[in-house]
Formats: C-alpha cells, structure tokens, sequence
C-alpha cells in the first residue's frame, strides 16, 4: 500500500545532488507504524520490487528519521522507507525516490587523498575536516562531505582557513576578505562585513581565527596598520612599506585585532594588540629587513570564565585577556624572545659555514618552553599547544604540547605532555607555518602539523592512534602532502543536528 505521500514531504528532495554521503533521510511520520525500513540501491530503479532485489543498504529505525552513509560520490541511488506495524506487517511505503551524491575534484582519490598510515581507534566515530580542501573524511581515509562551490562566498582566490562545526549545527570559516557561516549543505547562512568594511582601525583582512560565540555573535581576528619609526642602524631594503618623513624613516607592520560582530555584522566590541605588543622592536633574523610584526595567529575564547588567550607567534607570547575590559591580566613567554629573533639570522649564516654546528643544534632536545607556536586552546584547565618550535631555520621537529598555568601571578607555563611530530618519514617533522591542537577528550588529542601536512590522533600514554597524510596531484604529476593550516573534527552523534535543523 502507497501511503499518498507527496515528494515535498521526503528528504532528500527527489533529484536532488548532494556534497555529502552521510545522509539525513527523512518521511512523513505514520503512527500506526512502529519500525520505518530504509531500502538504498545503486542506480535507477523503478519499481519498489526491483529495489527490493537490488537494495545494497537496508536499516531499520522506530521513527521517521534516519541518518545513513551511501557508498561514493558521483554516483546515482534509489531509495524508498516502508513502513511497518508492530506485527512487522507492511503497512504502507513512500515513493521511490532518487538523488545523486556530487563531484568535485576534492574528493576525487586521482587528485587527492587521505593516505591512512595507521588507524587503532576502537571505533570509527570521529570525522576530520580539512580547512585547505573544505573536505570531511571518516578515520578510514573517505570522504564523506565536501563545501560544494558557491558564489556567494568570496574566496578573493584565498584558501580557506579554520573550517569548523559550530555548536548549532553549522560551519564557520574565513578567507582573507571574508566571514562565513553556513550550512551542511552549503548554503551561507551569515557573512560578515567585506574587504576592510566597518573594521577598526583601519584593519585590512581577515586571519588565521574565526569562531561563533555561544550567544550568537561571532570573533574573529583583524589586522591594524602600523607605521614604525626604524633605528638608523637597521639595512633596509627596498621596499614599498618604507617611508620617509621629516628625515625619519618608517615602515608600515601590521598588528593583530580581535573584532566582535553582532547576528546583523555590527562591530560590538574590539581589542587592539599594539599598545601591549608594539610590533616596533620584532625584526626580521639578521636585521637584513625590516619589521615584521607580532603576527597574531590564534585566539581561543573561554567563555565560562570570560578570558580570552591570544597567541603571537613572531614574539612566542600567549597573552590572557579579560573580556569585555581588554585587560591584559597575563602574559606567557615562550623560549624565544625579540632579541632570540634578530640573533636567529646571524646565526643561521654562521651556521651554513658550519656543518658541525648546524649538527649540534639538531640534536638539542625540545626541553624549553614553545616557539613559534600556533592554535592556542584551553580546556578542562590545561592550555593546549602547536609549538611548531621554530623560527627560520628548516632542521626541526615540532611538537603537539600541553601546559598548566601557574598559580601565582607572573610564573610561565609548566609544561606536562609533549609529542614530537617527527613519526616517520613520509612528511617533513616540523613546518613554520600552521598547525594545530584539539582535545578528543581528557586522554586524546587530534594534531594537524600545520604546512607539513600530517593529521594524527595521540593519547597521554604518548600511542599513536591514528596517523594520516592528506596528499594532493600537483601539476607536474607528482603526490605532495596537502599543506593545511587546521584540522577540526566532528563526533558522529554531532550529525543529527547537522541533517535534521
């Protein structure tokens, strides 16, 4: 028996094309029926006892909503529901239905991939999401979701950065002119004010950090404009950010901002790094150009307790604010100081004429406290830390770290876990640039390696649980590591928010 239902009540909507293979499939509710019985083929089928021959996914559920996993993208599939009393005797059924999931060349394994080194999780029940490729993959190294093309986000021809699931079943991400949130299926559902619009203080871009706030607002960091009086010592080259004014010589920096947006994109709130890190004393190694800045590169928002921590990774400095009073309540320094940086040149030129030296410095211990460091989080009373443990020089190891914040007022970070990223030789150990740290749990963390490449997942007991490299074709034909600046993750009981708003 056909239950008169009309293809405007059943989702997926017939015909549709989807950007993900983790589906949310839904029907009117019948309450007569007791167990609603999902029946998936591959191809076009068109009567229920053909689908019934050829059905390759079959699951059963006591209500009208379902979430299952279809084999590929690029691939057509016929679907109906039955529905069943509490006898099992059929009772009625849906019509059948048809969508097909998508393509894009970011989930096609020609292009690129999730190499799976390692996978000793117990249960395939994390998603990892990779900010350079918008794609989502299970722990076997599948795709399962993928950010369809849109014309409505402005990329500017920027990747993306900080792709993350929200708490209300949505995703944020940035690209440099851009802030977006938008939906599983794509859609964007808020955009913040483009290309330097009603920003303070002159800001030019978006960067690096972007998250939604639980009261709806949303963060993100900003740059301001800074002109910086240069000592007379300093080499300068040439430069278009060189200025001379009244025989004084300048060069413009840029300085890291947290900017507020309300649900209607009004600035309600900002915070100015440059009074408390003026970027006039961070030079570049060998003073050979001129400054470089702080380059503000994370911030993670406590909510709970309103405190906000700020991480620059050109002066090793993670900085605790309050909110909304801005004040700096406290300041965490890492292993390298301005002055490390300067030096950090000089030596590296001592360094090339000397491969003994260079030899001496590989082979001294991460002991100290973070360089460089990336993607700052605090949970359950522990700071959470890419130290990509590095300034210039190319002959590292980063680490994935975790630290405990003193007690007294004016102590640095203790530091009681760390990982070297240094696990096998398919990437490189360390990477300047990016990287990242989440907490799974009390006992497990995701680590992206930032530029390198690698995502993998490690527990306290320092085991390796889950070891990946994103690959991607080059022009030329060979396979690289995929360059990322974050991962994130999604569990799989976050779904039903995601499919079923």
């Amino acid at each position: 028996m056909l239950i008169n239902v009309t293809y405007a009540q059943i989702k997926p909507a017939n015909g549709s094309i989807l950007n993900y293979r983790i589906i949310g499939f839904q029907v009117p509710q019948n309450n007569e029926a007791s167990t609603y019985v999902l029946r998936i083929a591959q191809d076009s089928v068109v009567s229920p006892e053909q689908l019934d021959r050829r059905k390759t996914i079959e699951q059963k559920a006591t209500t009208n909503r379902i979430i299952e996993t279809v084999p590929d993208f690029n691939t057509l599939y016929t679907w109906q529901i039955i529905y069943k009393d509490k006898r099992g005797k059929e009772i009625g059924s849906t019509p059948l239905s048809y969508f097909r999931t998508g393509y894009i060349k970011f989930v096609d394994t020609a292009y690129y991939r999730m190499n799976i080194l390692k996978n000793k999780m117990p249960a395939n029940d994390i998603y990892v999401l990779l900010d350079n490729s918008a794609v989502m993959y299970d722990l076997k190294g599948k795709p399962v979701w993928y950010l369809p093309n849109n014309a409505t986000l402005d990329t500017n021809m920027h990747v993306m950065r900080d792709l993350k699931p929200t708490a209300d079943g949505t995703f944020t991400a940035l690209f440099e002119h851009g802030i977006y949130e938008f939906d599983y299926y794509g859609r964007v559902l808020w955009s913040g004010p483009l290309n330097g619009t009603n920003k303070v203080e002159g800001a030019q871009t978006y960067h690096h950090e972007f998250t939604k706030l639980s009261n709806g607002h949303y963060m993100v960091a900003g740059n301001e404009i800074i002109e910086n009086e240069l000592p007379k010592e300093l080499r300068i080259a040439d430069s278009s950010d060189v200025i001379k004014k009244d025989g004084k010589i300048f060069r413009t920096s840029v300085c890291g901002n947290l900017l507020e947006y309300d649900n209607n994109g009004k600035l309600v709130w900002s915070w100015r790094s440059s009074p408390f890190f003026p970027s006039i004393g961070v030079l570049s190694p060998g003073n050979r150009m001129a400054n470089i800045g702080t380059h503000m590169n994370s911030f993670y928002f406590n909510e709970k307790d309103s405190l906000i921590y700020v991480g620059f990774r050109n002066i090793s400095t993670i900085a605790k604010i309050e909110y909304p009073s801005g004040y700096l309540k406290e300041t965490y320094k890492g292993k390298n100081t301005e002055m490390d940086m300067r030096r950090d040149g000089r030596d590296r030129e001592s360094i090339d004429r000397n491969m003994n030296a260079q030899r001496r410095l590989l082979s001294v211990d991460n002991d100290g406290l973070f360089s460089n460091q990336h993607a700052c989080r605090v949970e359950n009373n522990k700071v959470y830390v890419y130290n990509n443990n590095t300034i210039r020089n190319p002959n590292f190891v980063s680490y994935a770290e975790i630290y405990k914040e003193p007690d007294t007022a004016g102590k640095p970070l203790r530091k009681i876990w760390s990982y070297p990223c240094n696990i096998d030789t398919f990437t490189n150990p360390g990477s300047p640039t990016g990287g990242s740290i989440y907490p799974l749990s009390d006992s497990l963390m995701l680590v992206c390696t930032g530029g390198s490449g690698r995502v993998f997942i490690v527990n306290l007991n320092k085991e390796l649980l889950w070891n990946a490299i994103p690959i991607f074709k080059r022009m030329d034909g060979q396979l690289k590591p995929l360059p990322q600046y974050r991962a994130s993750f999604m569990r799989k009981e976050d779904f039903y928010k995601f499919l079923f708003k």
